[in-house]
């Protein structure tokens, strides 16, 4: 995406501006230069993201940006029009102040063994067959994505990364996989949810360290650790899609209301651009009177936003990860691997 130019007004003066891509530095207010100086304005990232928020104008009814400085103070700015995009959106806007970030998607759901890192890898793995750059970001101090995919967890990794031990260009190791890397984990993150709690900002130091390296790849997956702490909240920052790997049982409805709980308080709070890009069925098994009706329930309820694509029980895809290969490189015409081959056109379809 090239460099649009905007007319932003400023809601208090009503006094116009044209300015190119580094228009947030020509904001005439100084206690917002002060906020503003965070953002990387040549490359269109925006490290600390709650500081920006998208809303309608009442009066005007034309998308306007809110932006907050420190002290809780707040100035709108309309957008006007934009000769690269003359249609815009809220959400439209928010992409093209933030940059063209890609697809950075997490994988979360507080409930363990429900697919999160089989999901991660296999369907990483697939969209590298199909051309896409793919990183994998091992953010459970388990560190089962690294060894699913034959990293070891004992070198430089996120842990290093979050803590500005090492940048995150050189936490990235290679896989037998063309296309897909991974910057793996180790049990030391385990320290990080004690560590970054007493830390300004602490929701935002995964979302900071991928900043400099979003750019390179067309995905970047972040498997989440089976909590709603301070790590998974680090991830939902972090990206702007998430997938939610559901089990196909009963207890894991009780488990996806909380998770979408806490997605709306990330949404207000942290990230307005998340989004969720689908809800996932995994480990389902035809046989079972529960898992056809947990099915009918979900589809009934969140409609579209559930992927057509069902992941089935699959003992294949439970041996894979201890060959160090996802599932397309250990036996492709297993069900299991044609099932996530399918979740990738999916995926790629839906944008």
């Amino acid at each position: 995406m090239s460099g649009g130019q905007f007319l932003l007004y400023n809601a208090e003066t009503s006094k116009g501006r044209d300015v190119e891509r580094e228009f947030l530095a020509d904001l005439p207010d100084e206690a917002f230069l002060l906020t503003l100086a965070v953002f990387y304005l040549s490359a269109w990232k925006l490290p600390f993201a709650r500081q920006l928020s998208v809303r309608m104008s009442p009066a005007q009814q034309i998308p306007a940006v809110a932006l907050q400085d420190g002290s809780g103070h707040t100035k709108m700015f309309h957008v006007k029009h934009s000769t690269a995009y003359p249609s815009m959106t809220g959400r439209g806007i928010l992409s093209i102040l933030t940059g063209d970030m890609g697809h950075v998607i997490a994988f979360a759901n507080q409930k363990g063994g429900v697919g999160k890192t089989t999901t991660a890898s296999n369907l990483g793995a697939y969209l590298a067959d199909a051309g896409r750059r793919v990183l994998l970001v091992d953010f459970d101090p388990q560190g089962n994505l690294s060894s699913s995919v034959g990293v070891p967890t004992d070198g430089t990794g996120i842990y290093e990364v979050i803590n500005e031990e090492a940048p995150a260009g050189q936490a990235i190791h290679g896989t037998k996989v063309t296309n897909l890397s991974i910057i793996p984990s180790s049990i030391n993150l385990t320290g990080s949810n004690i560590e970054l709690v007493q830390e300004a900002e602490r929701e935002y130091f995964l979302q900071r360290a991928l900043d400099p390296i979003r750019e390179k790849f067309d995905y970047i997956f972040i498997d989440s650790p089976p909590s709603l702490g301070i790590l998974t909240l680090n991830g939902l920052v972090a990206a702007n899609q998430v997938i939610i790997p559901l089990q196909c049982e009963y207890f894991a409805l009780e488990g996806l209301t909380q998770l979408l709980q806490s997605i709306k308080r990330v949404q207000s709070s942290y990230n307005a651009r998340l989004d969720i890009l689908g809800i996932l069925f995994t480990m389902y098994d035809s046989r079972t009177r529960i898992a056809q009706d947990v099915v009918q329930e979900v589809v009934g309820y969140f409609g579209k936003r559930v992927f057509r694509t069902i992941i089935p029980r699959n003992v294949r895809l439970s041996e894979a990860p201890s060959h160090g290969v996802p599932i397309n490189h250990y036996d492709p015409e297993c069900a299991g691997a044609r099932s996530y081959e399918k979740l990738a056109h999916e995926v790629l379809q839906r944008g």
